[in-house]
């Protein structure tokens, strides 16, 4: 994961790696990732503004239509002093009753249990809400492909815990009565016990400086559902069967008991991030997909992200995208998901970038083939050999909001990019207007594809020029490997547009030593569906829209 940091810090990762695994002591287990320098580019004047617009003390998440009647009631109900968690259920209207049988579920059509869940937009990363105990306690965590453990702020956290930034206050775990405390050295699952302690304690550092020590604990979880109201004491649906997990009513038929940090002490970064703490989805047995599929509440391990870039991130919740949980949601799609090689067996999730490419003007994020294709017009290759672009790995990053590329890359993609575009490449920030940002180039990214590019039964036996009519794949433009995934990085997505400056400034930048990480900023405009299951990464073109899967208007989950 990564946040607010100038590219030039990612060089300082390998020597900071080596130096805090051989000087920690013991006593905690600590999670030092790579590719998380946590880069987030953030304007003073947009955090300003976003403070003033709502006080720290009211939260209003509107998220599904509240009848005037209902919203008569919940008044009454607080002036009385009644607790509205123990009365939510007595509370749906006949017509909120027939909104929820309308998306009650058929199981897939392979049988599968999936989830689908709201995307928000933070400060350059995107969070999902994450309800917490009995009753359930809302909890905003970033999505970081990078991070192992889920952590946030619990009630021991008193000083320097972002609560004047944060969206929610800190859990307290008095207030569950399902938490728990573990406390016997052989369940510690995320941290370690100490000599003198029988507590499984973690810390967590990151390059950039910013880091969080807690104590490990597990209590009931279920993610997504209502962005505003928790949905108590409701665990399976009424009529005994699976929900297809569409509507965000059925989220808590998919709760489980989850092991988390409870964070007593943040620094850095952590303290002003917009969300409250971080949800960690590397392939790893402590990951919140992994614990999430080991509790039977999902199929598979398997979970995608679909992101949008929203212009601002209101503390009210601006809704920017799609995860799902447990399988792949084709619904999404604007083209065929197809799949790239995942280079490690777990942890990370990496891709082989064989080539890369640039195409000429109207920029656009679309891989498209036949009549309509550009994609062997006016495309150049960036004159960079394989090897030398993977000296490192290509990490897949969610938690990191700008995109890193290695050094070596820098002069022969710049003169490319100087050819194309009419001036020099740099990440200085500069005016330009909606047609100048359009013509610039499209960057083309080429992934080693995987045994099993589009079909469940292994690379199918097709000519070259049959190969070009699935959108997403190289076909014709690397005859030798045609069933390479073909990823187009549009400028909309690598130019940030700040409202300060009211400029765009170019957040792909060229300092690794070898490999690179790819961030949030690149990975928008895609359903990207990380499988650990087959040891592959899919790509599939997407408006990420939620709101259209969920069955309510897309203003209604913001």
């Amino acid at each position: 994961m990564t946040v607010g940091l100038d590219g030039s810090l990612q060089n300082k990762l390998s020597l900071f790696v080596t130096a805090m695994m051989r000087s920690l002591a013991a006593s905690v287990l600590v999670i030092v990732i790579f590719a998380s320098v946590y880069s987030l580019s953030v304007d003073e004047s947009v955090t300003s503004v976003l403070k003033e617009a709502a006080p720290e003390h009211i939260l209003s998440f509107q998220i599904l239509p509240h009848h005037e009647l209902k919203e008569r009631r919940r008044r009454e109900r607080r002036r009385l002093g009644v607790n509205l968690d123990v009365e939510i259920e007595q509370e749906e209207t006949e017509d909120e009753l027939a909104l929820r049988r309308k998306h009650r579920r058929r199981l897939n059509s392979n049988g599968d249990r999936r989830q689908i869940g709201a995307l928000y937009q933070g400060y350059g990363t995107h969070y999902l809400d994450l309800w917490v105990g009995t009753p359930p306690q809302r909890q905003t965590l970033i999505v970081d492909t990078g991070s192992q453990a889920t952590a946030f702020p619990c009630s021991a956290c008193q000083t320097g815990c972002g609560k004047s930034f944060h969206l929610d206050p800190p859990f307290i775990e008095a207030k569950s009565n399902s938490f728990s405390r573990v406390d016997n050295c052989s369940d510690c699952l995320l941290g370690r016990c100490g000599s003198e302690s029988q507590s499984c304690n973690i810390f967590v550092g990151y390059a950039e400086g910013s880091s969080w020590s807690a104590y490990e604990a597990r209590d009931m979880v279920y993610a997504g559902g209502p962005h505003d109201q928790s949905l108590f004491e409701r665990s399976i649906a009424e009529d005994d069967t699976f929900t297809n997990g569409d509507d965000p009513v059925d989220a808590r038929d998919f709760s489980f008991e989850l092991g988390f940090g409870c964070q007593q002490q943040l620094t850095g970064l952590f303290q002003t991030q917009l969300a409250d703490g971080i949800m960690g989805m590397e392939d790893d047995a402590s990951s919140f997909l992994n614990q999430m599929h080991k509790a039977g509440s999902i199929a598979e391990r398997v979970f995608g992200l679909c992101f949008q870039r929203q212009p601002l991130a209101s503390r009210d919740g601006t809704g920017a995208g799609v995860i799902t949980l447990g399988s792949v949601d084709t619904r999404l799609h604007r083209s065929p998901m197809v799949y790239a090689r995942n280079t490690r067996p777990s942890g990370w999730y990496a891709v082989h970038v064989r080539a890369v490419y640039l195409r000429q003007g109207q920029s656009d994020h679309y891989v498209r083939v036949g009549e309509d294709s550009r994609q062997n017009e006016e495309v150049y290759h960036v004159d960079v050999d394989e090897l030398t672009l993977n000296k490192g790995e290509f990490i897949v990053d969610s938690g990191t909001t700008d995109t890193f590329l290695p050094s070596a890359m820098e002069e022969p993609f710049g003169k490319l990019f100087r050819k194309l575009a009419g001036f020099e490449y740099h990440n200085r920030p500069m005016s330009m207007t909606d047609s100048e940002l359009k013509g610039l180039p499209t960057i083309l990214l080429q992934f080693t594809g995987s045994k099993d590019p589009i079909t469940k039964k292994g690379i199918r036996k097709s000519s070259r020029n049959e190969n070009n009519q699935v959108d997403g794949l190289v076909g014709d433009l690397d005859p030798d490997h045609p069933h390479d995934v073909l990823f187009a990085v549009p400028s909309s997505h690598y130019m940030q547009y700040s409202y300060q400056t009211r400029k765009y400034t170019n957040r792909i930048y060229f300092d690794q030593d070898g490999g690179g990480v790819l961030g949030a900023n690149i990975m928008q405009g895609h359903d990207i569906s990380f499988d650990s299951e087959r040891g592959r990464i899919g790509f599939a073109e997407s408006s990420c829209e939620y709101g259209a899967l969920a069955g309510f208007e897309e203003a209604n989950y913001r």
